[in-house]
């Protein structure tokens, strides 16, 4: 059964490796949407940021977010509406920056090597797997723990506080 929190979206494969300075490079840094979003994915060909669409999930392998720690690029993937991120690891400060922003991060060894980028899938960020629109294939991930799913939950760090300021 699909969850209210289920989407048909479209995936971009990346690598190992991915380094923030690739997805958004600091030629782009600001504080505005004007400013921050022509970054988004600027350390790739051209297409492949023109072909993105919002809502759509990044799926990489080891080490993905690797390299700078600043926010900015965690602003890029909010204005381009990135749906989600899941990848075999994660630079720890990217992982808890997107945690941060409301961005869903889940964990699968090899998801990397078995999509094709701008291949649909259903993604449920309630039951926390992948389903292969071209197959039926349900993919589980494995979620960030509860306490992160509950700031994600909320949308993001400083609306979770919000919701739990007493």
């Amino acid at each position: 059964m699909l969850s209210e929190r289920t989407r048909t979206v479209r995936v971009l494969v990346l690598g190992d490796d991915v380094n923030t300075d690739l997805l958004h490079p600091p030629r782009f840094f600001g504080t505005t949407q004007e400013a921050v979003l022509p970054g988004f994915l600027a350390g790739y060909p051209p297409e492949v940021a023109a072909a993105f669409r919002p809502g759509d999930l990044l799926v990489g392998g080891r080490n993905f977010g690797c390299g700078s720690s600043r926010e900015a690029y965690v602003r890029a993937f909010r204005y381009a509406g990135v749906g989600g991120i899941i990848a075999h690891s994660f630079a720890r400060i990217f992982y808890r920056n997107c945690i941060n922003a409301g961005i869903p991060l889940a964990h699968h060894p090899m998801l990397y090597r078995e999509l094709t980028s701008w291949e649909e899938v259903a993604f449920d960020s309630a039951a926390w797997h992948v389903t292969r629109v071209s197959t039926g294939d349900t993919i589980p991930l494995t979620p960030p723990p509860a306490h992160l799913q509950r700031i994600l939950a909320a949308g993001g760090l400083l609306a979770y506080l919000a919701l739990n300021a007493t």
